[in-house]
Formats: C-alpha cells, sequence, structure tokens
C-alpha cells in the first residue's frame, strides 16, 4: 500500500485510478492511512464478503486464525470499462509485483522508472539489459529484460530448431534469496 502511495502521482499523469480492499475495519484502515499519508480510497471489508466474491480469500490460514478473511497479496487491473486485464496473486503476502512492473508491463507506460540500464557492444550485436524497477525489496516480483540489436548480417535461432542447430539461452546463476521463472522469449 505505502509503494501504491509513492507511484501515486504516476498512475494519476496515465490516467489510472487505483484502491485497495482490506478484511479490516474502517477505523484500523484510517489510522493506517494517517500514518503512512495514504490518499487513494481504502476500502473495509470487514466480514471478507467481498474479498470471497473475487475468490481472492487467503484459504491457507485456518478459520480458527486471527487473520482469517485477508486475501491473497495481489492486483487486479482493469481498463477504463471495468474488464480485469490482468491479475496476480501470490500465497504469500509478503510477495507482490512492483508497482513499476505493473506500470510498465500491464499498463504499458514507456517512462515508468526501471532500474539502471547495462549495455555491452560486441562485434555482433548489442545487448542492453535493466530490471523493472530502479529498487529491489524482499518479496517483490520484477522483470529482468535484456533487449538484443543484431548487427547487419547476423543471426539467432530460436526454438523449434531444425535438427543440429545452437537455440540462443539466456541462463542465470542461482544467487541465494532470488528465485527466477522462465525465460519469456519472443
Amino acid at each position: 500500500m505505502v509503494e501504491l502511495q509513492r507511484s501515486l502521482t504516476s498512475f494519476a499523469q496515465h490516467g489510472i485510478w487505483i484502491c485497495a480492499i482490506s478484511y479490516d475495519p474502517v477505523e484500523v484502515l484510517g489510522k493506517f492511512a494517517e500514518k503512512y499519508a495514504i490518499t487513494y480510497p481504502l476500502l473495509s471489508d470487514v466480514d471478507s464478503a467481498t474479498i470471497r466474491r473475487f475468490g481472492i480469500l487467503n484459504t491457507h490460514i485456518p478459520p480458527d486464525h486471527p487473520w482469517h478473511g485477508v486475501p491473497f497479496s495481489g492486483t487486479f487491473m482493469a481498463d477504463e470499462k471495468g474488464r480485469v486485464i490482468e491479475k496476480s496473486f501470490y500465497a504469500d503476502h509478503a510477495v507482490r509485483y512492483s508497482v513499476d512492473r505493473m506500470l510498465q508491463e500491464v499498463f504499458q507506460v514507456r517512462d515508468a522508472k526501471r532500474g539502471v540500464v547495462q549495455t555491452s557492444n560486441t562485434d555482433s550485436l548489442k545487448a542492453t539489459a535493466y530490471l523493472s524497477a530502479p529498487t529491489i525489496r524482499p518479496g517483490q516480483v520484477l522483470t529482468f529484460t535484456v533487449e538484443i540489436e543484431l548487427k547487419l548480417g547476423r543471426h539467432l535461432h530460436a526454438q523449434p530448431l531444425p535438427e543440429g542447430y545452437i537455440p540462443t539461452a539466456l541462463r542465470f546463476e542461482e544467487m541465494e534469496g532470488v528465485y527466477f521463472g522462465e525465460v519469456v522469449y519472443p
């Protein structure tokens, strides 16, 4: 919620409206909003009826637990007609999309903040790499992008390939605390 507040200007500049829903009572949300200077709407769903209707009730929390009723951590993104165009939810309440990733990938905001851009040139290609956010926080889901520009007369092979060809592949060394999803090739 705090990261959303920090990016509120970027959302507004691109005509994107945000709100958050919680199973907390209005009084608790009011204190939270005051403490962290949250200015966008925080919606109270004390009985979790809307959370259940949205299908985002965190089913990993048993009914007798004080946190029962909390939604899965995540985001619905809708277009101007209210149609859901993207959603991301995680079982772990500490994991979520970074706001900059949402702006870039879902809403196609080209001037959203990115991580440091690194560029490498060889005789065959120019490679540019960057993360989808300028900061990295525990639990954030970020995108690492590598753009490759081939020099004239060069080519790359992708899957599926005829026998005997070698596909281009991107691999990462394992890093403690970092989890990699599947590599997506164009």
